[in-house]
């Protein structure tokens, strides 16, 4: 991480695809459209070019883990076990004594109230 914010553009590239997986699957779980999944892993790939971009990804990154804590846990486990962990349905559901129909609920209801924290937020 270090390197990479000092301007390595090779350590940069190791670390968005180290992490290219978790970063594809919450960029989906937003529903983004084909052409911004492109452009935020583009923009991942890319090393950051100024202390201006930086500051604006931090307080984006914050943005959305304070938003994440605030969700209830009756949704932030669903939606955690599933965008950033990767588990499947079932083995949520297994987890948390839940059915699938009931773990996609909770997954689904938890993307939106994220989604509009983050919207109204702006």
């Amino acid at each position: 991480m270090e390197r990479c914010l000092a301007g390595d553009q090779d350590a940069c590239r190791l670390l968005a695809d180290a992490h290219a997986r978790m970063v594809g699957t919450v960029i989906e779980s937003f529903d983004a459209s084909p052409a911004d999944e492109r452009e935020a892993m583009e923009a991942l790939r890319e090393p950051a070019v100024s202390a201006e971009a930086r500051v604006i990804r931090d307080e984006e990154v914050r943005r959305m883990h304070e938003a994440l804590a605030r969700l209830p846990d009756k949704y932030r486990l669903p939606l955690t076990y599933a965008t950033i962990e990767g588990l499947d349905y079932p083995t949520i559901a297994a987890m948390l004594g839940a059915t699938v129909g009931g773990v996609k609920t909770l997954v689904f209801r938890a993307k939106r109230m994220l989604r509009d924290a983050l919207t109204n937020a702006v």
